[in-house]
């Protein structure tokens, strides 16, 4: 959901910008693969969490943190996915997402998207039910991550390099951030999985990229048809440059 770089109007430097998806839509591109002896289909979501901003960072952080193993627990050991299930949180230009990745022989894609869908209802309620000292006990985690002393000199030369390569600047970004996780509340988490996750949310953002192996029969139909709501958000992507050319940038 990157665009091409270009003249910013200073001088030819690159401009880098990110499409903007439209809150509480739910986008889908789909595409067979073309190797018709491949087993593997795979699935990427990703859920667009907004600019950078410091307090909205370790949010996304705290969540993806807490997230990762009843991830790879539930859509790998229970549910037997496939191989490669992870959920992390990446930067695209300046663009915070939380993003899922998924690679199965068995599962649909659109099987998986559910199963996605299903795991963050259940994970909603772990964060409802989680206890203050296991709250606590993973912001102190981040926060020593974030206060770990750097190894190296190129260590640090690529964190310093990263910030002057997407114009941010923010050369005292960890220290911000550890800031900001010191404030930060249970309910402050509980409201931006809401918002950032929540499938009922108005705000939420989310991009499904579906590859579907040849070998792969259509998904079962759901019981009781497909949900309204779902029916009316969702935006199916057939014409990639076209889908561009209709978004807002960041």
């Amino acid at each position: 959901i990157g665009s091409g770089s270009g003249s910013d109007g200073r001088g030819g430097c690159d401009a880098r910008t990110v499409m903007q998806l439209e809150g509480g839509k739910i986008y889908r591109y789909s595409k067979v693969v073309g190797n018709e002896a491949e087993d593997n289909g795979a699935i990427n979501i990703s859920f667009q969490v907004g600019r950078d901003d410091f307090k909205r960072n370790v949010l996304m952080q705290l969540w993806v943190q807490m997230a990762e193993r009843p991830v790879f627990h539930t859509l790998r050991s229970v549910e037997q996915i496939g191989y490669i299930v992870a959920a992390m949180d990446y930067d695209m230009h300046g663009v915070k997402h939380i993003y899922f990745i998924l690679q199965s022989t068995t599962k649909h894609p659109e099987s998986i998207d559910a199963s996605v869908e299903t795991f963050l209802v259940t994970f909603a309620k772990t964060l409802e039910e989680m206890s203050q000292a296991d709250f606590d006990d993973h912001v102190k985690s981040l926060i020593g991550v974030k206060t770990e002393k750097l190894k190296s000199l190129a260590q640090e030369g690529k964190r310093q390099w990263a910030e002057i390569d997407e114009g941010s600047l923010e050369f005292e970004r960890q220290e911000r951030e550890v800031q900001e996780l010191k404030k930060v509340s249970k309910q402050d988490l509980l409201n931006f999985d809401r918002a950032t996750m929540g499938a009922a949310s108005a705000t939420r953002r989310k991009l499904s990229v579906q590859l579907v192996s040849q070998k792969m029969a259509a998904p079962p139909a759901k019981e009781g048809g497909e949900d309204p709501q779902s029916i009316a958000s969702l935006v199916q992507i057939e014409d990639r440059r076209a889908f561009k050319k209709e978004l807002a940038t960041w």
